[in-house]
């Protein structure tokens, strides 16, 4: 048990004699791990950073998450995509949650058998925002999976490349700043001091402190251990800064090493202006490297030291059970948020919908899609079901008589991507869940007659010959009128055989199911993406496709979105004899949240022999955007969280934690950048005082923690916070602050997640046919 990983002792020799030791020691060190026994590193305390050469070979659960297909194909799909997004544009690297959450959590328990002490934290409830699992890719072609485990550390293994990280540890920096006279009258600096002083370091701060910075340079098949409050800087390639991290453990301004208190990272990357401080940053690592023995290279000591005794309990902090929400995880980014498929999702987490659902699902639940688009639709029907059966667990149904069960009937795929066929053929089976054996088919094009794709043809020819308007409009016109002439059965991978590709028959044993198609409809041509070609756009066709198949099959409500520009003439076109129509445009800030995004077009079509008991007012209603940021729901929460939470917003933002009753300009707690938005806002307001009642304004009010109630917050909606601290927030019975902290937009004074989804199941009951369907 005392053999395997380093203990990064400071070794000052010359540079020769620590390059001979790298090499002896590196293959000494594979040697070591490879013989560590099990628990090894249960009896490390977590207090330094450490590597594991080859990790993979110790682990037969990491070994088993490598070869799965689903790990592969999210793997290949991360690479293919991460270099566009705007955070590795700005900095370099980008992150993106482990999805499915069965391949989450199967990755977490592979990581965490490299977690040392994990059996000696305290004994607390799971905390699930601090047990994430990350992918994440730099653009200097080096992939890694990250794993927090409750807030006491971070394990990474690397998937592909290499990397150094060099890391100090909060404690160190801080006598370091006092040494160097920056500390505040002799008090301990806070995280923010620490994180800026790291930033901007110079070479001549890390020679007069001897501050101590440990250098891990790791590589495919490695995985290493950082602790919590630890301050670290990636790079790779030798030249560029990759990321810097602080995540650090608060207990007022003074950190004390292996005492959890609560998580707080500061992420500061969101900007280009950064990267020449980081840059700096490297170019003075480096140099240090190569003279005093200031750093300490992490693959070249294996002199490792376990003192049982030294081992100390990690208590994390947790917040009362009462004040913990009770639904399910939203999605995790603004694109989750955005996308069609977290509509229908939405509609089932929604707790205070359970009745309505109960008797829905009595008689089962079929779900399909029409479009895949990079497996949202197969990620979002699979998060259906796991919440679908949430609902039936918690609703008492134990016995087989009992159970209500839901099947996959149907699953299309748009562009016939393996990783989406793969997915609906091995579909997840549960106690609830049943997979009925439902077809899964390629191309939305397949189940079209030979006739019908010659049309299609012909679209193509006239484009290419300039007389594409004409035929696009000659080839709708047909479609319309031989709606049921144009669709024939299609190959179905599942039954190997030609089936019904346009309906969801109900299996045997479904008596009045419950029908929901997870669906969108291509709009790329009606924006920049797609250069404003419109209908002469190749995606077009793939829309006429779907609107053709929902006429033969018409679902109770559509919530259709799509760009700004998609003109709502095509649905009157097609919807017009069969649905009541409303649509609108709305900008981000409509929708709650802060960031830039392009205007969508959410249009509603509810079909005419169904009795719908609300308004067009209630659909304006939905998208008033009544959601609040993180200080604001501190006000409605119960005194003790809102305290705490209070403090912790007040220490992430560098102030002095005030009272609750003496705080008067709850904007100061906002989240950077944030303010300045609100403020915009209010000059907009103070011009147009007649949009006051518009839910376009957000209004920032200066008022005091009694008067901010909930009667304040329906009159004056305020912007979401996607950034908050998921660690706190109001009671459950008001808001979820973890479904706000991912992106997933929350009505406070509703109460329930807040577009267009709640309509689908609240006030609508079919008049003349028994079944309902309900298309998202």
């Amino acid at each position: 048990a005392e053999r395997g990983v380093s203990d990064l002792q400071a070794a000052k020799v010359s540079r020769e004699k620590e390059e001979n030791k790298a090499k002896s020691s590196e293959q000494k060190a594979e040697e070591d791990v490879m013989g560590v026994g099990d628990g090894a590193f249960e009896l490390l305390d977590g207090a330094k950073p450490f590597v594991v050469r080859a990790a993979v070979k110790l682990s037969t659960k990491l070994q088993a998450l490598l070869k799965e297909k689903v790990f592969e194909a999210a793997h290949k799909a991360f690479m293919q995509t991460y270099h566009t997004t705007t955070a590795a544009k700005s900095t370099g690297r980008a992150q993106c949650g482990l999805k499915p959450v069965e391949l989450m959590d199967q990755a977490r328990e592979a990581l965490r058998e490299f977690v040392p002490f994990r059996s000696k934290v305290v004994a607390t409830e799971h905390i699930p925002t601090l047990d994430m699992v990350s992918m994440f890719g730099c653009l200097a072609e080096m992939y890694f999976v990250s794993s927090e485990y409750e807030g006491t550390g971070q394990l990474r293994y690397i998937l592909e490349g290499t990397k150094d990280t060099y890391a100090c540890s909060l404690k160190n920096i801080q006598a370091a700043m006092q040494k160097l006279g920056l500390d505040k009258d002799g008090k301990k600096s806070s995280d923010v001091d620490v994180y800026k002083f790291f930033r901007h370091l110079t070479e001549e701060q890390v020679s007069k402190s001897g501050l101590t910075v440990y250098k891990l340079a790791v590589r495919h098949g490695d995985a290493y251990y950082l602790p919590s409050g630890w301050v670290m800087a990636d790079i790779c390639g030798d030249e560029e800064c990759i990321g810097l991290r602080l995540a650090i453990v608060a207990d007022k301004d003074i950190v004390k090493e292996k005492n959890m208190e609560a998580m707080i990272e500061i992420q500061d990357q969101g900007s280009t202006k950064h990267l020449p401080n980081m840059k700096k940053i490297v170019e003075v690592l480096k140099k240090q490297s190569h003279g005093a023995g200031a750093f300490i290279q992490a693959n070249q000591v294996f002199s490792w030291t376990l003192d049982v005794a030294d081992s100390q309990e990690m208590p994390v902090k947790r917040m009362l059970a009462s004040h913990d929400c009770s639904l399910s995880e939203g999605p995790r980014t603004v694109q989750e948020m955005l996308n069609w498929p977290t509509r229908a999702m939405a509609a089932v987490r929604d707790i205070g919908q359970f009745d309505t659902w109960l008797s829905n699902l009595t008689g089962g639940l079929i779900v399909g899609t029409h479009f895949s688009g990079l497996m949202t639709a197969e990620v979002a029907l699979e998060q259906l079901a796991h919440a679908t059966a949430d609902i039936l667990e918690r609703n008492g149904q134990t016995s087989e008589s009992e159970q209500l069960q839901g099947r996959l009937l149907s699953a299309w795929t748009c562009d016939q991507l393996q990783e989406s066929r793969d997915l609906a053929m091995a579909w997840p089976e549960s106690r609830y869940w049943h997979n009925a054996g439902g077809c899964c088919f390629g191309n939305i094009f397949d189940s079209s007659t030979d006739e019908m794709l010659e049309k299609f043809n012909y679209v193509d020819q006239a484009r290419d010959e300039g007389r594409g308007q004409n035929a696009v409009q000659n080839t709708q016109t047909y479609m319309f009128r031989h709606v049921r002439e144009i669709f024939e059965e299609s190959a179905c991978f599942r039954h190997g055989t030609f089936c019904k590709s346009h309906e969801y028959p109900s299996p045997k044993g479904f008596h009045n199911p419950l029908t929901i198609e997870v669906a969108g409809t291509p709009c790329v041509g009606w924006s920049i993406l797609g250069k404003r070609q419109g209908v002469l756009h190749d995606s077009h066709l793939a829309f006429l496709t779907w609107a053709a198949k929902t006429r033969l099959a018409p679902p109770m409500l559509i919530v259709h979105e799509c760009t700004a520009a998609f003109p709502v003439s095509l649905l009157e076109y097609w919807f017009d004899d069969k649905y009541e129509m409303y649509s609108m445009v709305l900008d981000p800030l409509w929708m709650g949240h802060s960031t830039q995004r392009p205007n969508r077009r959410f249009t509603w079509l509810i079909r005419k022999d169904f009795r719908f008991t609300g308004s067009v007012e209630d659909f304006k209603e939905i998208f008033a955007a009544r959601t609040t940021m993180l200080a604001d729901a501190f006000c409605c929460a119960p005194s003790d969280v809102l305290q705490e939470g209070l403090n912790a917003s007040a220490l992430s933002r560098g102030f002095v934690p005030q009272e609750v009753s003496k705080v008067k300009d709850w904007s100061i707690y906002y989240p950077p950048g944030n303010r300045e938005r609100m403020d915009g806002h209010l000059s907009l307001r103070k011009r147009s005082p007649d949009m006051l009642e518009t839910p376009r304004i957000r209004a920032r009010r200066k008022v005091s923690a009694e008067t901010l109630n909930m009667k304040h917050i329906k009159e004056y909606p305020i912007i979401v916070d996607l950034d908050q601290n998921p660690g706190y927030g109001p009671s459950a019975s008001l808001q979820c602050p973890a479904l706000v902290s991912h992106g997933t937009l929350h009505n406070f004074f509703r109460k329930r997640c807040m577009v267009g989804e709640e309509v689908a199941v609240i006030g609508m009951r079919p008049s003349r046919r028994s079944s309902a369907s309900v298309s998202v």
